[in-house]
């Protein structure tokens, strides 16, 4: 989880390399960290991990 963490940081920052407009950035600075967190779960759900003390998070966002 915590190299997943990283990898969600990553890819918000990486909005910054297309040079979106202001309010296209402020929407991917919300889309993209909850797509990442998404993905992360998936992959460790598929790994069959224990993803239970995460799946409440999902709902709060």
């Amino acid at each position: 989880m915590y190299w997943g963490s990283l990898m969600i940081c990553r890819w918000a920052g990486a909005i910054n390399v297309f040079k979106p407009g202001k309010s296209l950035k402020n929407l991917l600075l919300l889309i993209i960290p909850m797509l990442a967190f998404g993905v992360l779960i998936l992959i460790n759900t598929i790994a069959q991990n224990d993803m239970q003390p995460c799946t409440g998070i999902l709902f709060v966002c």
